[in-house]
């Protein structure tokens, strides 16, 4: 693991990760190679987070892996198809207006607040 000190460990990556790819392939063994790489100690939490694009192959991985070692996850399933979410006619870019808005990152942010244990 990396020398450092952390009172939690938040994972959030699968967005750019091509869902079609994720059957079959060593996504979860990595993913758990990078946790074990990256956290400290055992006694530092875990959070996963889910990915907000419906990805289901990739958050069923990222599900998979924080359920095996009964790390916390936050689920964007819901925001998924969601305008009021999404940065939608904030740019002229298709792709960047598809990414969160501002109301959208307030509440991954909130939902990872939550399982936060200060």
């Amino acid at each position: 693991s990396k020398d450092f000190e952390c009172s939690h460990l938040i994972i959030n990556l699968g967005e750019n990760v091509i869902d079609s790819l994720v059957v079959g392939s060593s996504f979860k063994d990595r993913f758990q190679d990078l946790i074990n790489y990256l956290r400290p100690n055992e006694s530092v939490p875990v959070v996963v987070v889910g990915v907000f694009w419906n990805k289901e192959n990739v958050r069923s991985e990222l599900l998979d892996v924080a359920a095996a070692n009964e790390f916390d996850f936050v689920d964007l399933q819901d925001l998924n198809g969601n305008y009021d979410f999404t940065a939608k006619g904030l740019f002229t870019d298709p792709g960047v207006q598809s990414h969160p808005g501002d109301l959208g990152m307030r509440i991954i942010a909130e939902r990872i607040w939550q399982k936060l244990a200060f």
